[in-house]
């Protein structure tokens, strides 16, 4: 006879001290207190709408026992509801959920909330959490229209979210549908929004689902691979691409943009790397490299360089009234009324100063901004902050606001023509992201009715999704753009993707193409790849495949792009730049962090 048990477990795990516990609850049953114990995996079991389980089986009585075991023995937590998320993430999440409730024209978060669980992602060489991950669901229609207050941290939305109490799967049901995630750092090696997507479930649970078990500790690294490991530091799951080996020769090609273009008639293209790209012998090998390579180590030094200003404006640290600004190539006299005894620049490269009879004459010499230490006479020190901007951002008179400006908006023409391909299998590693981000090129430029690169039926009926075409189309691709595996998964290098053009050419099209690209991991220092996609978008309005991320090299296709400025008295003294990426992941697109982009080209087909 089979009987059903409805069942609640109560135990107390006290960990004096700590914000948060995590602990560890591991379920068996017998048919009698002597029988024989089998374990019970609790994520097979039916949840009742109180939160107990419902456990069916075959016997007329049925014991149960639980052993706990504390999750601090781990040294992390694994989940943590809102109230103990550290001010400085939450502050972030609250404000990005604010800011894009109408993301010019896609409006996927008008109503939507931050969910009652955070997940921290952990980062090698760190104690303690270095990011932390937010869900973002819909709200219960009661709580639809409710005030919202980004600024205190204690907004009503998400403390009227689901319990913190179901488990993170159990918050896709019912009204708390998945409307995207936010992932934040915590730290000021990153910048504060790391990446957000407006539609899907968490990485923290994609990766729980891939390793079967929620006991797991998320690894982040500073780009988009993420992985899971058990109570031991073991790889049991990850996410993106394997990491990529770069001998110490790549540190040659990081203080400069490569530069190609090529037609139907003639190409021209710079000297390209005697090297390639190898997959680390293994994972733990990889994290060592993490905290010895000089590249790893030079690019996480200017990815915190490059954030510096973020974090002083995340932070409110920008002090106007010790605010300096000048125009670039104008010089002006500061202080005229007082007498200065020594001025020094931590950044000298940046303006010429000569100490005056009164005041101090600056003359702008490069864009950006420094700090300023000036010593008056009288013996009073101040340290000011120094921006050299662009002449053209002179401020209109009488109007000299100090703060970001909304978001501005250009999108590719035909943004319903986007394919949603993912790379393919075969050969001894699937095809990789970069043929995927060519076929999803030519897929839109076929569904647009421009060509026909895609075999198998009319452009009007390109296949949304890979199919035996869009296979063909890919691995047609992958090895002219040298596809090398690492692991199980392809990898191409920068200076060989602009040959996916030849797709084109054996397809009887005309083509002409341009592209730049740097060192991965150092597109921080460099702008010319990100504005090429920038160019390709607001003034072609086409499609643009770029390549992002740092140990993992990937390419996807950006459609949209984002632009802002934060101003100080109307001057403009930063940037923030997004593009809206169609991953190459069957469906996926994320808001990507322009700044960090190595590769960019933009392309065009005809007959």
């Amino acid at each position: 006879m089979k009987k059903t048990l409805v069942f609640v477990l109560v135990a107390l795990l006290m960990a004096p001290g700590a914000f948060c516990t995590t602990s560890l609850l591991r379920l068996e049953r017998a048919n009698s207190p002597g029988g024989v114990w089998e374990k019970v995996p609790s994520n097979t079991l039916p949840i009742t709408e109180e939160g107990a389980l419902l456990d069916t089986y075959d016997s007329p009585t049925g014991f149960y026992r639980m052993e706990i075991e504390s999750g601090e023995d781990w040294g992390f937590p694994l989940r943590m509801p809102l109230e103990d998320v550290p001010e400085v993430g939450l502050k972030i999440a609250y404000e990005l959920l604010d800011e894009l409730r109408d993301m010019g024209g896609d409006n996927s978060w008008e109503d939507a909330i931050v969910g009652p669980l955070a997940f921290p992602m952990y980062t090698p060489g760190r104690d303690g959490p270095a990011y932390m991950e937010f869900a973002v669901l819909s709200p219960p229609p009661e709580q639809a229209g409710s005030p919202f207050d980004p600024t205190t941290g204690k907004s009503p939305r998400p403390l009227k979210a689901p319990s913190a109490r179901q488990s993170p799967l159990a918050l896709q049901c019912g009204d708390f549908s998945p409307r995207g995630r936010i992932l934040v750092s915590l730290t000021e090696d990153d910048i504060p929004v790391v990446e957000y997507s407006t539609k899907g479930i968490t990485r923290t649970e994609c990766l729980r689902k891939m390793a079967k078990s929620s006991a797991v500790r998320i690894i982040k690294i500073p780009d988009g691979f993420m992985t899971a490991e058990n109570e031991k530091g073991e790889l049991v799951a990850y996410f993106g691409s394997p990491p990529v080996y770069y001998p110490d020769e790549i540190m040659d090609f990081c203080d400069g943009e490569f530069e190609g273009w090529g037609d139907d008639i003639k190409e021209n293209h710079p000297a390209t790397p005697q090297f390639t790209g190898q997959p680390y012998k293994s994972y733990d090998a990889f994290k060592k490299d993490l905290q010895e390579s000089p590249r790893l180590l030079e690019a996480a030094r200017r990815r915190k360089e490059a954030t510096e200003m973020l974090w002083d404006i995340e932070q409110d640290r920008i002090d106007t009234e010790k605010t300096l600004i000048i125009t670039l190539d104008n010089e002006v006299n500061f202080f005229e009324q007082r007498e200065v005894k020594s001025a020094v620049l931590d950044d000298p490269s940046l303006a010429e100063v000569q100490i005056q009879q009164l005041g101090l004459l600056i003359y702008g010499v490069k864009l950006g901004y420094t700090t300023f230490h000036v010593e008056f006479a009288d013996g009073e020190k101040i340290d000011y902050t120094l921006f050299v901007v662009e002449i053209e951002q002179e401020p209109i008179s009488g109007e000299r606001p100090t703060g970001w400006t909304s978001w501005q908006y250009w999108w590719a023409d035909d943004e319903w023509a986007q394919r949603w391909y993912t790379q393919e299998p075969g050969g001894d590693c699937v095809s990789g992201c970069g043929a995927t981000a060519w076929a999803m090129l030519y897929g839109w430029f076929d569904k647009t009715g421009r060509c026909d690169m895609i075999e198998g039926a009319p452009p009007t009926d390109t296949p949304l999704y890979n199919n035996w075409a869009v296979r063909q189309c890919i691995w047609y691709i992958a090895p002219r753009i040298g596809t090398y595996c690492v692991g199980d998964q392809g990898a191409a290098n920068p200076w060989n993707m602009y040959k996916g053009y030849k797709r084109a050419e054996f397809k009887g099209y005309h083509w002409w193409y341009t592209y730049e690209w740097t060192a991965p991991c150092l597109g921080w220092t460099w702008s010319a790849p990100r504005n090429q996609a920038i160019e390709c978008i607001k003034h072609d309005r086409r499609p643009a495949i770029i390549g992002f991320w740092c140990t993992t090299p990937h390419y996807a296709l950006a459609y949209g792009y984002a632009y802002r400025r934060y101003t100080v008295w109307g001057y403009t003294v930063w940037r923030s730049r997004r593009f809206r990426t169609n991953m190459g992941w069957g469906g996926a697109t994320d808001w990507i962090d322009a700044d960090g982009v190595f590769f960019g080209m933009k392309a065009d087909f005809w007959e």
